[in-house]
């Protein structure tokens, strides 16, 4: 695999693991009464995920020019 989607990966976890994780969950373990099901944070993960690998995708692809 070439080393610059490995890099994409690598920092798309990161995201998704920091943005949902670690500031998403503990707002809501915090500040909500409900407090949400696990599959809630699971599937909002894997939407960072995706998201952040097209993001990182389509910036590293402008600046190659």
């Amino acid at each position: 695999m070439n080393k610059r989607y490995f890099l994409i990966l690598i920092r798309s976890v990161f995201i998704a693991i920091v943005g949902v994780f670690g500031v998403d969950y503990f707002s809501h373990l915090l500040f909500s009464a409900p407090m949400e099901t696990p599959p809630y944070f699971l599937a909002k993960a894997v939407l960072f995920f995706i998201f952040s690998i097209t993001f990182l995708s389509l910036k590293r692809n402008k600046t190659d020019f």
